[in-house]
């Protein structure tokens, strides 16, 4: 996951975890506020969705993941991403949005 879409993230008030390590290991990050966090796994950013009462598919393609989605009436298919964390994280995202 690329530092600026963990720090949309952390804007956007997904519930990162702390962690002591201070960017030290690849599956943290530090963001503005200067803490430590541990970078959201697939499943825990699969979990966050399903908590917004979304239904979604996650579609591998050559040059990367699709998510196309339906909350309520609305239906859209995002943009390609690199990783299914980076789709699902966007997802997050648009379901979050104020």
């Amino acid at each position: 996951m690329t530092y600026k879409l963990a720090q949309q993230l952390k804007d956007a008030g997904f519930p990162f975890k702390e962690t002591q390590d201070h960017g030290q290991d690849y599956d943290s990050v530090i963001l503005d506020d200067g803490m430590s966090y541990l970078v959201p796994t697939l499943p825990e950013l699969i979990k966050a969705c399903l908590k917004q009462h979304c239904v979604f598919k996650l579609h591998c393609w050559e040059h990367g993941f699709v998510i196309g989605f339906q909350k309520e009436e609305k239906r859209d298919d995002m943009e390609i991403c690199l990783t299914p964390e980076e789709a699902v994280a966007n997802l997050w995202l648009v379901l979050n949005k104020k």
